[in-house]
């Protein structure tokens, strides 16, 4: 990202690649130890704020989650976008893909909601739509349980 404010940068599952979203409304697959550029993704048209991998063992994909309100799930080797998650009410700040046979992927935006997506076989479909606790709600929930507890690991 040469020109633009960098936005999101993460490693492959493998380490082999980073993966990076900028204010240019792009995403670039690079070389993680050369640095040099491999697919280039494009299609928003607006900031690229969040980047993500499916996990190793998965499905060959990235996405993207962008303040125009969408996200995209791309073939990782490039090409046009396999789908584009709209619904949002407002900027999206977050998105992550399931690995194993669960072929999911969630959104989070400025809305204070999360989208959990299925994609069976098909197209993309919003599953669930999450409203989530931020700021006093967050606070007062921490208070209701110990942490053991609200993670489901006790």
């Amino acid at each position: 990202q040469d020109s633009a404010d960098l936005c999101c940068v993460r490693f492959s599952p493998d380490g082999a690649h980073l993966l990076s979203s900028g204010e240019d409304n792009t995403a670039v697959l690079s070389d993680s130890l050369s640095g040099a550029p491999v697919v280039a993704y494009h299609g928003h048209d607006n900031a690229v704020t969040r980047v993500a991998f499916s996990p190793g063992g998965g499905l060959p994909f990235v996405a993207t989650a962008s303040y125009d309100q969408t996200a995209r799930v791309w073939p990782l080797c490039g090409g046009p976008a396999v789908a584009t998650l709209r619904g949002h009410g407002w900027f999206l700040n977050t998105v992550n893909l399931s690995g194993g046979e669960n072929h999911r992927a969630v959104t989070g935006s400025y809305d204070s909601t999360a989208r959990v997506w299925d994609w069976p076989e098909g197209p993309f479909r919003m599953r669930r739509l999450l409203r989530i606790a931020v700021g006093s709600a967050l606070r007062a929930a921490r208070d209701l349980s110990p942490p053991a507890q609200r993670c489901g690991v006790a």
